[in-house]
């Protein structure tokens, strides 16, 4: 995904503090029924020296 320059992060201790402190992503998806948006609770992980985001969706959520 192209970032604008001046919206960049590279810097793995800054990306881990912003997370921390705004631990909520919003999935919106669409069908020919309409649009949904979900909000998924976030975590931030080290997988082999990656920055690994994990978040969970209930099954009941998307029904």
């Amino acid at each position: 995904m192209y970032t604008p320059k001046p919206f960049r992060q590279a810097d793995p201790e800054k990306i881990k503090q912003i997370i921390a402190e705004y631990p909520l992503a919003t999935l919106v998806t669409g069908n020919g029924a309409g649009v949904e948006a979900f909000h998924l609770p976030l975590v931030i992980a080290e997988r082999d020296r990656n920055l690994v985001l994990q978040g969970h969706i209930a099954r009941a959520s998307h029904l």
